[in-house]
């Protein structure tokens, strides 16, 4: 496996919305906390791709939210006057987060996060340049994060999504599912998500989201220090280099004076 120069500065954020009637306060919470989660993306100079679509799978959600905008099933949505596609270039960033998140509450009932994602990344959408073209870079680490007070409903089991977003990578950058849900304690279909993924689990509930925010944001934006391999390798002939040199195995698991393989995530 090669990994160019600078894998890991670059990092893709999916937000998956949930816009049925009881999410209004929801929205609101993620848009004024997103300083708390956007300021580690500046401190790691992270080159980053912010996008988001509501949580409705195959059903079709026709509705307006603030400002108004129409909802597409596994389509990022677009605000007038705001790109699709947010990045650090993006003039008052803060705004176009919170217009792009304040999808309102006229959503399907159906609420299907993982499916939805899965829509948004897969053809004919991903490529499609008047739907979702330009979002999901090859060497970037993909991290989505679900807000939903709803049980997920999507048709498929978890792992078929996971498998399939972890093969958009083929272990040229990390892939975490993290969830701000109704699924704590852990034992939903999106709480098992973000187990199997080693995100982030907070709940919906929470009266101060800049925690929760706070923590996604040092997950998405921290220098990466575990690179998934594109398959499990035989503990023992790992051999690592940097720019040329030899890295020695760490001493200790995890240790700071090399490298050290997990071979039950093949990182």
């Amino acid at each position: 496996d090669v990994f160019p120069p600078g894998a890991g500065g670059e990092v893709d954020v999916l937000f998956v919305i949930e816009c049925s009637e009881s999410m209004a306060d929801d929205q609101q919470s993620l848009a004024q906390n997103f300083e708390s989660f956007i300021q580690w993306a500046a401190f790691t100079d992270t080159d980053f791709h912010l996008g988001v679509i509501g949580a409705a799978g195959l059903e079709v959600p026709g509705q307006t939210g603030t400002p108004p905008r129409e909802v597409l099933p596994g389509v990022l949505v677009e605000v007038p006057g705001r790109p699709k596609i947010l990045t650090p270039e993006t003039p008052d960033l803060a705004a176009a987060f919170a217009d792009l998140v304040r999808l309102g509450d006229g959503c399907s009932p159906i609420e299907a996060g993982l499916e939805a994602a899965w829509l948004a990344l897969k053809e004919p959408r991903l490529s499609d340049p008047s739907l979702n073209a330009g979002f999901l870079r090859a060497d970037a680490g993909l991290y989505l994060v679900i807000v939903s007070d709803e049980p997920d409903q999507s048709s498929g089991p978890v792992d078929f999504y996971l498998d399939t977003f972890r093969a958009l990578k083929g272990g040229r950058g990390p892939m975490r599912v993290s969830a701000i849900c109704a699924d704590t304690p852990p034992d939903g279909r999106y709480a098992e998500a973000v187990t199997d993924s080693a995100g982030v689990l907070a709940p919906i509930t929470a009266l101060d989201w800049s925690q929760t925010l706070q923590e996604l944001g040092l997950q998405s934006f921290s220098p990466i220090r575990e690179i998934p391999l594109s398959r499990p390798a035989q503990p023992g002939s790992l051999v690592v280099s940097l720019d040329g040199l030899i890295v020695p195995e760490a001493t200790s698991p995890d240790g700071p004076d090399g490298f050290s393989y997990r071979p039950d995530s093949a990182t």
